[in-house]
């Protein structure tokens, strides 16, 4: 243990004291503080000339403020405290100093090495603690708060027990308020610390366990087992700045803790204790992750994205953060690293010189081929130019990082292998049983007898994913605990498969609370987790089962749900031991890596040749298998996949004017070749402009034959909008699924139309149909319909309109109600019953006001009753020449 250090105070702490008749006075208390090795402990208290109470009193106190301190990352070391006063402390009795001694200690330790540094008032205290840090009442509370007003200097602040709140009378405020002296009425320590303006994370006071969610910043409190490794960052910080070296990288595999490392242990460590040469209070920081950038494949939107997403970073909230700059938030444009810095000191409150730091998280997913080469460029120089004008970096990676670096020499350099560290997952057996005992301590939870020493046996055999596995474990333990006794129970533990089985058994009872369409999107949901690393909600329309499936995971936590700097909302696995260990996922997994594997090349070609630095893909089983994954999957694509989905179809038209010149080629005679080349040519022209939308590609099956139209219909650069009323459907529906296959024209039970249902049953009904793409004409083919029953066949009156880019209206087709029945034989009238032809309908643009849009509006009535076979129309085909 290092000799102690007197600590000279300008800010005192005294302890309210009574002495019998002669009422309330103040003992002001002196406080040496001696500093060991790193680690927690509190060896020794000592208090000069004291009482058997006085010293049990001084230890109560100072050890609960010491772990929290500790807890909250304040002290990083072990030390021995010793309390001196002016007035001897031999007959003092009962426990009523306790909160005095603990507020001396955290006094003490404002300003001493390796810990916090605040501008205290001063300080006085009366109140006894229990186990938990809970403040008891006291006897005498009225005479200890008047001998406190007359005894301290002004604008001190008094703590006393909430539960002696009611003996502070309306004279004693009024005398504390002529003096500026604060009167406090407080339940718990940590109450204190608040309101001397000290951070702290209250997440205790929920679950204290984060499941397969990563720590944040605000977890600090609850983050354990780390404490070598947050000390040997911090150490490796320090020795990089003093060489003007200012990054550090954080190497690991997935699933090991690097993020939660740095943001719960790393960052609040050195926002409250510092380093040698740095107060904490200077430190300002922020965050900055891959994934609050959407890849839209075009490189203006992504950089103006990364501008947000940069100023984003340091409005973050916790301590550290940036004050909202309201108007001066930059342009759109991403600024050069001395403006962003000039930015970063006008809206920075911290003392001058700030501390700048940033951390890079998941850095690897950076340069995975998702964004345009332009914003990774300009990500990573921003980040070096940061560096050069000395902010602190902190990058997390996995070890993939390395060879993704060739392309970019000064970040590179800058994350050199001088400032790596490379953390393993391994815990040693101190650490998992801190792991497993200090956070159920801190929310003062207790385990059931045998509870604690099972879970630590179970994590102690290792594993890649033990520390997500073992917290997911933990918080299903608490969310099935005991409430009245707080208690973790052993019969829980069994319930849900201990550590090996737990992630399979949240996962199975959040899959179990959706409906059975819900559960049926869960191929979609890990196809769209694997192929693009989340689900964003704005893709679906209010309703879509996939919603209801995702919700039921998200109440789990199995799911968590990030809102980027644009505002869009994006769904991913809160960790990937989801996917690893819960049997549906990983049996999806397997049966689609292939597909997966193929359709990333598809997304990463589809941005090479956005840039013009490839072609289509050529003809031949590369482009069959994609056309086939394509058709495939035709009911999972979503506005998200436009740019692969333009890629493919580009590449499918290429192909198929490739065979129509090639026939021409070899099908003409040489004689009267350039005659009917130049008869067919305009033909030819529009058939190389035209997107036939066949609703009979849609997957449509069995049980109900229909399937929602909008991903199908995007797929084609077409989005549902405007659908009215709001509850109803626009679908694509099998002919199989009206009427057994007796509605559309004979012979063609596989036929599939585009048309809308409402439930109840409800006219006029309308959608629009919005055009990515312009078109000059727009053709509508209403399918045939056979009249295969005895009553006949009717079909509703329509209408669809087009539209300019303004809405005004260009053209214009319509059908009445179509009918063709028999009338009853038994009166005498008959009437013969046909076939309704299938008919095409043409809506052209006016001039130069291309199509934007078309709005289809249906009505099933007869003299404003409900009569035809079905509620809108039956569209067969769209055909768009653009």
């Amino acid at each position: 243990m290092a000799r102690a250090t007197e600590l000279t105070k300008t800010n005192a702490v005294w302890m309210l004291l009574t002495a019998g008749s002669a009422g309330g006075s103040v003992c002001e208390l002196q406080t040496s503080i001696g500093a060991g090795v790193r680690g927690e402990a509190l060896r020794r208290v000592g208090v000069s000339g004291a009482s058997a109470d006085a010293l049990e009193s001084a230890a109560a106190g100072a050890q609960l403020a010491y772990k929290l301190l500790y807890r909250e990352k304040y002290l990083c070391r072990e030390i021995e405290v010793r309390f001196e006063s002016a007035v001897r402390l031999e007959n003092l009795h009962g426990r009523s100093a306790d909160v005095a001694f603990a507020m001396a200690l955290i006094a003490a330790m404002c300003g001493a090495d390796g810990a916090p540094c605040f501008e205290l008032p001063p300080l006085a205290a009366t109140g006894q603690l229990n186990a938990l840090g809970g403040i008891e009442p006291v006897l005498g509370v009225a005479e200890k708060i008047a001998g406190a007003i007359a005894a301290l200097p002004g604008g001190a602040f008094v703590f006393l027990p909430r539960g002696n709140e009611s003996e502070l009378t309306q004279a004693l405020r009024q005398q504390a308020a002529d003096k500026t002296i604060t009167l406090c009425a407080v339940a718990r320590l940590e109450e204190i610390l608040q309101r001397l303006g000290i951070s702290l994370s209250q997440t205790w006071l929920d679950s204290p366990f984060r499941g397969l969610e990563p720590f944040e910043f605000r977890h600090a409190s609850i983050f354990f087992g780390r404490e070598p490794e947050i000390d040997e960052l911090l150490a490796l910080l320090h020795r990089r700045s003093a060489v003007a070296q200012t990054a550090v990288l954080v190497e690991g595999a997935s699933g090991s803790g690097k993020s939660s490392l740095v943001l719960a242990g790393v960052l609040p460590a050195l926002l409250r204790r510092g380093t040698p040469d740095i107060p904490g209070e200077r430190f300002r920081w922020g965050l900055l992750r891959p994934r609050s950038v959407a890849a839209t494949g075009d490189e203006r939107r992504e950089l103006q994205a990364l501008a947000q997403a940069v100023q984003a970073a340091w409005l973050h909230g916790e301590q550290g953060s940036l004050h909202e700059p309201g108007a001066t938030l930059f342009p759109a444009e991403l600024p050069v690293p001395q403006a962003l810095m000039a930015w970063l000191g006008a809206a920075s409150a911290a003392p001058d010189p700030a501390q700048w730091v940033l951390v890079l998280d998941q850095m690897e997913q950076w340069f995975d081929g998702r964004l345009q080469p332009a914003t990774v460029a300009t990500m990573a120089a921003l980040v070096a130019g940061l560096a050069e004008h000395g902010v602190w970096i902190i990058a997390t990676a996995t070890r993939a990082l390395t060879a993704k670096l060739a392309d970019h020499p000064r970040l590179a350099a800058l994350l050199g292998i001088e400032g790596r560290y490379a953390l393993s997952k391994e815990l040693g057996p101190a650490r998992l049983d801190a792991v497993i005992r200090e956070p159920t301590r801190a929310a003062r939870l207790h385990f059931e007898p045998g509870l604690d020493a099972e879970i630590f046996s179970a994590a102690d055999h290792g594993g890649a994913d033990v520390l997500p596995l073992l917290e997911l474990l933990l918080t299903e333990l608490y969310e099935r605990r005991d409430q009245s006794g707080s208690l973790l129970r052993l019969s829980d533990y069994r319930a849900v498969g201990g550590l090996d089985g737990v992630i399979s058994a949240r996962a199975e009872a959040a899959f179990a609370t959706a409906a059975a369409p819900e559960q049926a999107m869960l191929e979609p949901l890990i196809w769209k987790l694997e192929t693009r690393g989340e689900l964003r909600p704005s893709e679906y329309p209010a309703g879509d089962p996939m919603l209801g499936l995702v919700a039921a995971f998200l109440a789990r936590r199995l799911l968590i749900e990030d809102a980027g700097p644009d505002g869009r909302t994006g769904i991913r696995v809160a960790h990937e031991a989801l996917l690893r260990h819960w049997s549906r996922a990983v049996n999806l997994r397997s049966a689609a890596r292939r597909d997966v594997r193929l359709w990333l090349d598809v997304v990463r070609e589809a941005g090479q040749w956005w840039r013009k630095e490839r072609s289509l893909i050529a003809a031949g089983p590369q482009l069959d298998a994609v056309h086939e994954l394509y058709r495939r999957r035709l009911a999972d694509w979503t506005s998200g996949d436009d740019l692969a989905i333009d890629y493919v179809r580009s590449s499918l038209r290429a192909r198929s004017r490739r065979r129509v010149l090639v026939g021409l080629a070899v099908g003409l005679p040489s004689t009267g070749v350039g005659v009917m080349a130049a008869a067919m040519l305009p033909g030819l022209v529009e058939t190389f402009r035209t997107v036939r939308i066949r609703f009979d590609d849609a997957p449509v099956g069995p049980p109900r034959f229909e399937v929602d139209a909008a991903p199908f219909l995007r797929a084609f650069g077409v989005s549902i909008t405007a659908v009215s009323p709001a509850g109803s459907r626009v679908l694509i529906q099998g002919n199989r699924g009206l009427y057994e296959g007796r509605a559309a024209a004979r012979g063609k039970q596989d036929q599939h139309f585009l048309t809308q249902m409402a439930d109840p049953p409800t006219a006029p009904v309308s959608f629009t149909l919005a055009l990515d793409r312009p078109a000059r004409i727009v053709r509508l083919i209403r399918a045939g319909l056979w009249a295969a029953t005895g009553s006949g066949v009717t079909h509703p009156a329509w209408t669809a309109v087009a539209r300019n880019s303004v809405g005004l209206r260009i053209d214009s087709v319509s059908e009445g109600l179509s009918r063709s029945y028999r009338i009853d034989d038994r009166i005498g009238l008959t009437q013969r019953v046909d076939d309704i032809a299938a008919k095409t309908f043409v809506l052209e643009a006016g001039g130069d006001r291309p199509i934007h849009s078309l709005q289809i509006t249906s009505d099933y009535r007869l003299d404003g009753h409900p009569f035809a076979g079905f509620q809108a129309v039956l569209l067969h085909e769209i055909q768009l020449v653009h």
